[in-house]
């Protein structure tokens, strides 16, 4: 049951009620779909039907309108073909959707190639972020396995380290300590190091872990698709690190 209207009588008239329904991809895609209506528990009342009407109001997300102020940022990497993570929109991590884009206006809207489904549909749902996956340098693992590259930082104090704008893709490797995607391991204060506007994506195990390190500076990276816990102060003794704008999606627990 899609709806159930008040009953009527002749004292009171028509009713009025409605209701949003929201359909899925293959729903929308169907050649044809049938709606049945019917007195509620009377099948020998007269209605009139001419008082019924159905409008379409939205379907599959086509464009994104995000922040203008984007697009210098942006605009470069959508009009090649970039991806664009949109988070869930309701209590099930899974449902962060991924689409590829071909172009952004100066105003901030993104026009994809494939379309997602409407991520506001209901009262319990939740606003989403938009974050851009692609990068101009991608580093990415060559075995589809669980045993993925590794990036560690190590036993460099008081040495300036810069890690910015980078997509690190299948590092990690799952089950041995140490291996991370990005990893600054004994480094002691590390005081104006910066990791910075990456993407650590599919990664096998974590994303970023801080251990034996002070003082690092993790703002603006983007992790989608990962094992395991994703960033991490790995002894708890870390001191005056700062993760600032970070977006984690879809983190999932290792098996």
């Amino acid at each position: 049951t899609l709806l159930i209207c008040p009953p009527s009588s002749e004292s009171s008239g028509f009713v009025s009620c409605e209701k949003m329904l929201s359909f899925s991809d293959k729903q929308i895609t169907a050649s044809g779909i049938t709606l049945f209506i019917r007195p509620r528990g009377d099948a020998t009342s007269t209605i009139d039907w001419d008082d019924l009407s159905l409008q379409f109001v939205t379907g599959s997300v086509e464009e994104l309108l995000v922040d203008p102020t984007l697009h210098d940022c942006w605009g470069d990497l959508i009009s090649e073909g970039a991806e664009i993570l949109v988070t869930s929109h309701t209590l099930d991590f899974t449902d962060s959707q991924v689409a590829s884009a071909s172009g952004m206006t100066a105003d901030g809207n993104i026009f994809l190639t494939s379309s997602i489904t409407n991520p506001t549909s209901g009262p319990d749902d939740f606003t989403v972020e938009v974050a851009l996956l692609s990068r101009r340098i991608t580093v990415e693992a060559s075995s589809d396995s669980s045993i993925g590259g590794h990036f560690i930082v190590m036993h460099t104090p008081d040495v300036n380290q810069t890690i910015r704008g980078v997509q690190i893709k299948g590092f990690g490797q799952q089950g041995t300590l140490g291996r991370y995607p990005i990893h600054f391991h004994m480094c002691g204060n590390v005081y104006g190091s910066v990791v910075s506007k990456n993407v650590i994506r599919d990664s096998h195990q974590r994303c970023l872990v801080v251990h034996g390190t002070d003082a690092l500076l993790i703002e603006d990276n983007v992790a989608y698709n990962n094992f395991g816990h994703c960033f991490v102060l790995e002894d708890g003794g870390e001191v005056d690190n700062v993760f600032r704008n970070n977006l984690g999606a879809l983190s999932k627990k290792v098996s």
